[in-house]
């Protein structure tokens, strides 16, 4: 299934959704240069890096998506104190969020990608830009979770596989971890051939 074959590939896997072929796609690349779901740094600059190669090969448009975490619902009692407290703390997590995209926008050689920074859960905001935009490709990057019996697909990745309706590409990290059984589910085939027609 596609599950498993995102849990277990080391590679990048494209999920299709539509129907057509691209033309001139709007591919939006999703980053998290804050690290608040524990990616690690180079994650991003992969993303970022098929994103750009994808928009580049078809003559198509790159933009970038990071979602931040939204202010926090419990701020001073006072109405008009709250409204103010508020405004500021969205004000700073906007300019944090600007300063963190700019550095790996940069790094990657992707600056003048236009860019979406949003206040809210990755999993809200991703598929909210994607259809602002109407993007053809979403490139983002998943993790294993390494210490598991079995490889866990990211908790954000797997929630926005029916959420989005365009084209997904999901990348994995250079060292993505990955635990598959040896243990056979079935008879050894090749026990049941003999030698001069094992390939």
């Amino acid at each position: 299934t596609d599950w498993e074959l995102l849990r277990i590939c080391p590679v990048p896997v494209l999920l299709i959704k539509s129907h057509g072929t691209y033309d001139a796609p709007r591919v939006l690349a999703a980053i998290d240069p804050a690290h608040s779901l524990d990616k690690p740094a180079r994650l991003d600059l992969s993303i970022l890096a098929s994103a750009r190669s994808i928009s580049h090969a078809l003559d198509g448009t790159l933009e970038v998506v990071h979602a931040y975490p939204p202010a926090p619902a419990k701020m001073p009692v006072d109405r008009m104190a709250r409204a103010d407290a508020i405004e500021r703390l969205q004000a700073r997590q906007r300019q944090q969020a600007a300063r963190h995209v700019g550095r790996v926008l940069k790094a990657a050689g992707t600056s003048r990608a236009t860019q979406h920074l949003v206040g809210m859960h990755p999993v809200d905001a991703i598929p909210l830009i994607a259809r602002k935009m109407a993007a053809d490709i979403v490139v983002m990057g998943a993790i294993s979770r390494s210490g598991l019996r079995r490889v866990l697909f990211g908790d954000t990745a797997e929630r926005l596989l029916d959420d989005l309706r365009c084209d997904l590409l999901i990348v994995k990290p250079p060292r993505f971890a990955r635990r598959i059984s040896e243990h056979t589910n079935g008879p050894n085939l090749r026990s049941l051939l003999q030698p001069s027609q094992v390939v």
